[in-house]
């Protein structure tokens, strides 16, 4: 018993011993491919509203600013920063809602606009009505120190008040070590 109890176990550490070299010693990485890097990953939430009744054609006369995240990437060499957002729309009264979104990134004090701006619009249902809305934007310019990203509705359209947005937000920041 003590003898097979032995040849059990030899034979484990040999398959071990053997799953160990196909997985690291066999199955290593190829030289052409990525390194891998450091990876850093934040989340936010933000809302905004309800909002005032926007006619079409008239200027908004500030930005409503839904949420923002900040991420440091001071310790990623190369960073990029792929950014996510979520919103659920609350219309009261369903009639045409259009809602541009511009996300702005603010670095070492200056603010600049990021990638493209992004347009909800939709005839919604008579009554109270939610609905969904997401993209996501790649920041690639690099930054020394913390970056804070501001979700921001730029252009409306509202035919009715009370609409508010509420944001879900996360910022994935990883190394490009090429």
């Amino acid at each position: 018993m003590i003898q097979e109890n032995q040849n059990c176990l030899r034979e484990c550490e040999s398959e071990k011993k053997q799953c160990y070299e196909e997985c690291y010693v066999v199955k290593k990485p190829c030289p052409c491919g990525p390194m891998p890097g450091k990876a850093l990953l934040k989340c936010a939430r933000g809302s905004v509203g309800p909002l005032p009744l926007i006619a079409a054609g008239v200027l908004l006369p500030t930005s409503y600013p839904v949420g923002s995240i900040t991420i440091d990437t001071r310790e990623l060499c190369n960073p990029t920063v792929l950014l996510n957002f979520n919103f659920i729309i609350n219309v009261p009264v369903g009639l045409l809602t259009t809602l541009t979104f511009t996300v702005f990134k603010c670095c070492n004090g200056c603010t600049n606009p990021v990638g493209e701006s992004f347009t909800f619009s939709e005839i919604l249902p008579a009554g109270l009505a939610t609905t969904s809305f997401s993209f996501q934007i790649c920041d690639c310019s690099n930054c020394c120190g913390c970056e804070t990203y501001t979700v921001q509705i730029t252009n409306a359209t509202l035919l009715g008040a009370g609409v508010s947005v509420s944001a879900q937000m996360t910022a994935i920041a990883v190394e490009n070590i090429c």
